[in-house]
């Protein structure tokens, strides 16, 4: 046997030798791959089905949930009475120091028909008790008001307000007097539909 030969016999099993404990060395790694678990199957899972009452949860939730509430329409009356009262407490309180500027406040809620007639009013006042003059005082308290002619709409609604005027000429040993007075407000309404007071007129009631 030549050398050649010999040489290839033993590289040859060398070889064959090293695969062998290759193999040996990879044996337990691909056994242990094989034996991983493997993700279920899908095909025969069952799908999951919520309890009974959750559906009666959310239906009795979603039956709970009430729409907001609107505001209530302004009643078109209440709201002229008011006005009446607070008109009436303007042009009827003040004092000869600030020349009765109650009247001016109540010039916002008039035609100019009204405030023409209250100006002419606040200027017999401020002649009649300067600024110079002892103080004079004037105060209104609106106690009562009540629609009586006209409805929501009408081109002219007449407001009476019952009131108690106190007065107080400021000369010594003279006290206060009250008197109860009854205003009338008319109110007319105007190309926007809103209402301004057009007169005010008022006479003396007993207590």
């Amino acid at each position: 046997m030549s050398k050649r030969t010999k040489l290839f016999l033993i590289i040859f099993f060398g070889l064959l030798l090293l695969l062998v404990g290759v193999w040996i060395f990879l044996q337990p790694i691909l056994n242990q791959r094989s034996a991983a678990p493997q993700p279920p199957s899908l095909q025969n899972s069952t799908p999951y089905v919520p309890p009974s009452n959750a559906s009666n949860v959310s239906r009795t939730s979603t039956s709970t949930l009430k729409a907001p509430s609107q505001p209530p329409p302004i009643n078109v009356l209440v709201q002229l009475q008011n006005r009446a009262k607070s008109l009436t407490e303007q042009i009827g309180s003040g004092s000869s120091q600030d020349g009765f500027l109650g009247y001016q406040d109540a010039e916002l809620n008039m035609t100019s028909k009204g405030q023409q007639a209250i100006r002419a009013e606040q200027k017999v006042l401020q002649q009649a008790h300067p600024l110079s003059g002892s103080l004079y005082t004037l105060s209104t308290r609106a106690v009562s008001s009540v629609i009586i002619s006209g409805s929501a709409g009408d081109l002219k609604i007449i407001v009476a307000v019952e009131t108690i005027q106190t007065e107080n000429a400021g000369i010594a040993g003279i006290t206060p007097s009250s008197s109860a007075k009854r205003v009338t407000v008319t109110f007319l309404k105007q190309s926007g539909g809103g209402y301004l007071a057009d007169r005010i007129t008022q006479q003396n009631v007993d207590l």
